[in-house]
């Protein structure tokens, strides 16, 4: 959250958070005129934090719940799979699961995060089924800039858990042309801890001891750059490339596989990479009028392959033998038109015509087919200041698809500013998504051996001897909201949002039993979750400042009754940020997440502290050097975290010019 700030309008003296977000109307809107529920990390408030990761940002600065291992992720009860990513407002294609997402993507050199909460297809299409996370990077300035980073970290009692991490950014040219660079690598060692197993049959030896990874070890590289050129001071094109490559590795208790054996050690291989093109037009065609497109494709390789970590240890032939087998390749190409046109000072209105292809290719077997879906579609939206109190922001967008599923979405929101201290804001949203390729056309053997099968896929050797459909997923989201900025005493100001909200999510896509011995996608269940959502913070210029970010949630399954997967009852993270003197400054944040399900189990709740410090010598402009201890009290939990290694120092140095 970032820091707030002190303006002063015709009203009174008033705390306005200073900033414009992008990703709720995809255009720049001051967040207090916003509808919809947007959070913003500001890359101050990532570098303090000492994330080097996307999963760890959230973690440290957002009510959010995202998982000790940052795999877990949830916005509003919808799944992680639910929530658009987008880097610089484009899509980066992965696995239909998004597994890993959050831990793959870089923040040691972003401007801002902004979290969207709520649907977002008007402007964004399929997929912004329960929110939409933005990453926005650093841009040049003519002239030369640029900033090094370096960290370390180490648990400070358990085995394995180092973590190392590496980040450049290079940028700056004329006042026509301009380019950026940014690399960063992030190196983890495995996290782990003695087990035993106790195998049953299949050859296997009576026990084995090793060490199993609560956390695989992962080696993540990341390349960007970009070159912007105006031709006028109305026209500019932006191209764009990047690369990414990783690598992660666990050993773990392999729950079935190969010769019917019950339980043994196994180690697991993931090698994946992800190529990123994107070419962008700006034409400011009038003083009113700006027109832009954008082509880009993103595309994503991945491998993974288990075997058996002792080999020798056993008599059947099976232990020689690879399994868990999966290479796929999964891309995404967008042709992307928006017209911005501000019909008068208090009218923008926003249109755009959208075209997104998917491709989708499952490599095991050999012989497997490459698969095509796509979805296209246009969006009106008016933003009008109806009154100097009253803004409205709504819109209407219809999709159509190759998989005649067609969609039209809707989005109406109001802000109404009673005073500096009361802003009230209302908003209805709608989403949808279509089903991923993978599930219609998978066929593959899980990790654990399970035979899985997608929708369209026939196979009497394993009992699927007919073809099903899969409806698209849809949300609806209603919220209503009262924000404002408080000049408490003399230089002692502050800013509260409270959020209400309530979702429905339905023909939610997920695994299943078939009707044999296999596993397969269908529309599963429907959701509903309702909460409140709670930012607070007060600054008692300049030196200390107080924040709170809550957020309470009930979801479930609408026909169960049963509470849904990753969605704690309660999460919050509070911060106290001091700054004794100009060079140092202090944060210790104190994050509790509820007990939370697991799949089938519960992992219990857990209340994690945390200390950042920075210091910037005046001697040195732009050094600044960095510490921290995470879970500072060093916190035991039997579930979460065993992804973490309890209590975990880090230390690094930052040089921006």
């Amino acid at each position: 959250m970032a820091a707030p700030q002190v303006h002063a309008t015709e009203e009174a003296p008033t705390l306005l958070p200073d900033l414009t977000v992008t990703a709720a109307t995809r255009t720049e809107r001051q967040v207090e005129r916003t509808p919809a529920a947007t959070e913003i990390l500001s890359g101050e408030d990532v570098q303090r934090s000492g994330a080097t990761m996307l999963d760890e940002a959230l973690r440290a600065e957002s009510s959010i719940y995202t998982g000790a291992d940052g795999n877990a992720f949830s916005i509003r009860g919808g799944k992680r799979e639910d929530v658009l990513y987008l880097v610089d407002g484009r899509r980066i294609a992965g696995t239909s699961s998004r597994s890993q997402v959050l831990n793959r993507i870089p923040v040691s050199h972003v401007e801002r995060i902004e979290i969207v909460k709520g649907p977002g297809s008007v402007v964004y299409g399929a997929d912004a089924v329960a929110g939409v996370i933005n990453v926005i990077t650093r841009r040049p300035e003519p002239g030369l800039e640029g900033g090094v980073s370096a960290q370390a970290g180490t648990p400070t009692d358990a085995d394995g858990g180092e973590r190392y991490q590496g980040g450049l950014y290079l940028g700056g040219g004329s006042q026509d042309t301009r380019f950026r660079l940014f690399a960063d690598a992030l190196e983890r060692k495995a996290y782990s801890e003695k087990t035993t197993t106790e195998p049953d049959g299949g050859g296997a030896p009576s026990s084995q001891t090793f060490d199993q990874d609560l956390r695989p070890s992962a080696d993540v590289y990341t390349l960007r750059g970009g070159v912007t050129h105006w031709f006028t001071d109305r026209f500019n094109i932006d191209l764009e490339a990047g690369f990414l490559t990783e690598e992660r590795q666990a050993r773990l208790t392999q729950g079935s596989g190969p010769g019917n054996i019950e339980k043994f050690a196994a180690v697991e291989t993931e090698e994946s990479d992800r190529r990123d093109l994107a070419a962008t037009a700006e034409w400011l065609a009038t003083e009113t009028l700006e027109l832009r497109y954008q082509a880009y494709e993103s595309h994503y390789e991945f491998d993974r392959v288990r075997s058996h970590l002792a080999p020798q240890d056993f008599t059947s032939d099976a232990a020689n033998r690879e399994f868990g087998l999966r290479e796929a390749t999964f891309t995404e190409r967008v042709n992307d038109f928006l017209a911005q046109w501000q019909s008068a000072p208090r009218h923008t209105v926003l249109t755009g015509l959208e075209h997104k292809q998917q491709i989708y290719q499952d490599l095991q077997p050999e012989d497997e087919p490459e698969h095509d879906q796509w979805v296209g579609g246009g969006f009106l939206q008016h933003e009008w200041q109806a009154t100097d109190r009253l803004d409205l922001v709504y819109g209407v967008r219809h999709d159509e698809t190759s998989t005649e599923a067609d969609s039209t979405s809707l989005q109406a929101g109001a802000v109404y500013r009673l005073a500096p201290e009361a802003r009230l804001r209302a908003q209805y949203a709608e989403g949808f998504k279509l089903p991923e390729l993978r599930s219609f056309h998978v066929d593959t053997e899980d990790g654990q051996g399970r035979e899985v099968r997608g929708a369209y896929v026939i196979d009497e050797d394993v009992g699927k001897d007919e073809r099903h459909e899969l409806d698209p997923e849809s949300s609806r989201n209603y919220e209503l909201g009262i924000a404002g900025d408080l000049d408490l005493h003399r230089d002692v100001t502050a800013f509260y949002d409270i959020g209400l909200f309530y979702a429905e999510y339905d023909d939610r896509i997920g695994r299943a039993q078939g009707n044999g011995d296999y596993e397969t996608f269908k529309n599963v269940d429907n959701a509903r979750s309702q909460g409140t959502e709670l930012q607070f913070g007060v600054a008692f210029d300049p030196q200390l400042e107080l924040s709170l970010a809550a957020t309470y949630l009930d979801a479930i399954d609408r026909d169960s009754r049963e509470t849904l997967p990753d969605t704690p009852e309660w999460t919050a993270v509070a911060k106290a940020l001091w700054t004794p003197t100009d060079p140092l400054e202090l944060q210790l944040r104190t994050r509790y997440v509820d007990e939370v399900r697991a799949r089938d189990d519960w992992d219990s709740a857990y209340t994690l502290t945390s200390l950042d410090v920075g210091y910037a010598p005046a001697a040195w402009d732009g050094l600044r050097l960095q510490g921290g201890i995470e879970n500072l009290l060093d916190e035991g939990n039997d579930s979460s975290l065993r992804a973490d290694p309890g209590r975990f120092a880090r230390a690094g140095v930052r040089y921006d010019f």
